[in-house]
């Protein structure tokens, strides 16, 4: 991911911050000193994870230079998709680490290519973990 950064030469970064992936773009705008911003699809998506990725979670949000919380209320599914539009519909290029499949993050492809946003796919297989 960062080789893919660095390549693209953003001025800044969003995050959906979900657990996995999301976190590791974080993680990798950090250090790279990438300003990035935490979309969250609704306060409190954290609330039922376990402890050590709560306080991950929390450290990267301190990080951030903005959070924008997309949906009021508590968790609906839709809610991550209405998120993964938010940040299709603010960006200019979608960087997606997706191996093809149907579910949130191919919602998510579909909905770009639908409104003509540049993308840059990451093969999950050649996608390498960035340390912590």
């Amino acid at each position: 991911m960062a080789e893919t950064l660095i390549q693209l030469s953003p001025t800044s970064a969003i995050s959906g911050m979900a657990l996995g992936v999301d976190q590791d773009f974080a993680w990798v705008c950090i250090s790279l000193g990438l300003p990035f911003l935490a979309a969250i699809p609704f306060a409190g998506q954290e609330s039922n994870w376990p402890h050590e990725s709560r306080d991950f979670y929390h450290r990267l949000l301190e990080r951030a230079y903005h959070v924008t919380v997309v949906s009021e209320g508590g968790y609906a599914a839709w809610k991550m998709q209405k998120r993964n539009e938010w940040m299709v519909n603010n960006c200019q290029t979608l960087i997606a680490v997706w191996d093809g499949s149907a579910g949130g993050t191919g919602n998510c492809v579909r909905y770009a290519k639908s409104v003509g946003r540049n993308m840059h796919r990451i093969n999950p297989s050649e996608f390498r973990q960035e340390t912590r």
